[in-house]
């Protein structure tokens, strides 16, 4: 519905209130609609497909399809932003609850370049395929579990499903399609917030259509450490104490395996082994500098379960 639409409806229904009269039922037809049919690979009628639409400038979840497959749309229902005429693309997926007639999941699909015009437009019918399911877990480079972080099945560039990993590091895609199918880990499209990791561990496996499949393990993932702390003081003359702690706690790494070493110029004066730490507390040391002197210090974690970090500072060395 087009604003001045809204407005017209809106001054209708309170013109009736303030007469105590009941606003008639408006009958308005929107501007732009789709209509669906979406099938199994044998014609039968899928329930509960969702349609979404994406353009340049929205994205709208439309609804699910009935009991016939059907599904006439105009609107996202939580926004009301509605269709409008231009090229969109249209996604049908199984994340409401379709499924095959064994009650197995669908391979998302995807079609592009599909032009509205104003009116109802009709949709040629949307065939879905059973899809694999690929089972795995992911491993840090200490080899133990990484959870909550996402696991996405791709294939010709985009991502048939996505989930997070349990607390146990383990995951399960549904709905993942046919073919050569890269398993990827870590900051993923759009679903970034889910995991800071800043590139993608993969392999790769090859999949037929409905089967269950047990992938090799994504081994070696590191994390982004939530904690990546580093402070120096001087408590005493001619002596610094350095704190450091790392922690990658929100993935079930408090303790993220590797070493911190800090340096005064090229000069390491002391190295921090966190596997040997208590987890995620902090590690300390007093070394000695030379009193009333200002002391630049770099600490850098490396060779463990988090991507490399640094962090530099400063201390004035008490002199008494």
């Amino acid at each position: 519905m087009s604003p001045l639409g809204r407005t017209l409806v809106g001054l209708a229904a309170g013109a009736f209130a303030l007469t105590g009269l009941a606003a008639p039922a408006l009958a308005v037809e929107p501007e732009v609609s789709v209509s669906i049919l979406v099938q199994d690979a044998d014609g039968v009628p899928v329930k509960n497909a969702s349609l979404s639409a994406d353009s340049p400038d929205a994205y709208l979840e439309l609804g699910t399809t009935n009991a016939e497959g059907r599904l006439v749309a105009f609107k996202d229902p939580r926004s009301n932003d509605e269709l409008t005429a231009g090229t969109w693309t249209l996604y049908i997926d199984d994340y409401a609850g379709a499924r095959d007639k064994a009650g197995k999941t669908f391979v998302s699909v995807k079609r592009t370049n599909v032009k509205l015009v104003k009116g109802q437009n009709e949709i040629a019918p949307f065939s879905l395929v059973r899809g694999a399911v690929v089972k795995g877990a992911v491993k840090a480079p200490s080899g133990r579990a990484v959870r909550n972080v996402i696991v996405g099945a791709k294939r010709a560039g985009d991502y048939d499903t996505l989930s997070p990993t349990t607390s146990t590091g383990s995951y399960r895609l549904t709905g993942v399609g046919a073919g050569k199918v890269a398993i990827r880990v870590g900051r993923i499209s759009v679903f970034a917030q889910y995991g800071n990791e800043p590139s993608p561990t993969n392999v790769t496996v090859t999949t037929k259509v409905g089967e269950v499949l047990t992938a090799p393990n994504v081994v070696k993932h590191q994390v982004t450490c939530d904690v990546k702390a580093f402070s120096v003081s001087s408590p005493t003359k001619g002596r610094v104490k350095l704190s450091v702690r790392a922690s990658a706690a929100s993935t079930g790494l408090t303790n993220p395996w590797g070493k911190i070493a800090v340096k005064v110029g090229s000069k390491t004066v002391k190295t921090f082994d966190v596997k040997k730490g208590a987890a995620g507390k902090t590690l300390t040391a007093t070394v000695p500098a030379t009193a009333g002197k200002k002391v630049t210090y770099k600490a850098s974690y490396a060779g463990g379960d988090c991507v490399a970090w640094s962090s530099t500072k400063s201390v004035t060395v008490k002199k008494k």
